[in-house]
């Protein structure tokens, strides 16, 4: 059996990984392996032996998946505003349509209704206190405070 240059091997894993990025839907899912694979092709080139390599191929790819992600994820998020919406977790409102399982409850917020839900699809009546526990696009994520006695 003849023996198989590491660097036609490491070329191949450069390629796979370069075509997997290339035809994800989402980002940045392998290409920490492509830049890994260029290093172990330097060591390889270099003249060091399969472990060596091996350890190149880890050590670069865990070092660019470290060091660009973060930077990576900010850049490709996209155009996210920013609004004010966000404060409005933790606040307590009067329940003015009930939740329903097949259909969504409704709370005034500063002159402005807003459909609610629970997380587990739970009736609860109108007339609950509610506290908001999240925003799901252009609902709240709700959950009915019991009353404290």
């Amino acid at each position: 059996m003849p023996k198989i240059d590491p660097v036609y091997v490491w070329t191949a894993i450069l390629v796979i990984a370069f075509l997997a990025e290339i035809l994800t839907p989402s980002a940045l899912i392998s290409i920490w392996f492509f830049v890994g694979s260029l290093g172990a092709i330097i060591a390889a080139l270099l003249g060091f032996g399969i472990p060596i390599q091996i350890a190149a191929f880890a050590f670069v790819s865990l070092l660019c998946l470290i060091m660009v992600r973060p930077f990576a994820r900010k850049a490709l998020r996209g155009n996210i505003e920013a609004t004010n919406a966000d404060r409005l977790i933790g606040q307590r409102y009067l329940l003015r349509k009930a939740i329903e399982e097949e259909s969504d409850g409704q709370v005034k917020v500063n002159d402005v209704f807003w459909n609610v839900k629970t997380l587990d699809r739970t009736t609860v009546p109108a007339g609950t206190l509610v506290e908001i526990l999240a925003l799901d696009g252009a609902k709240l994520i709700v959950r009915p405070i019991k009353e404290e006695a």
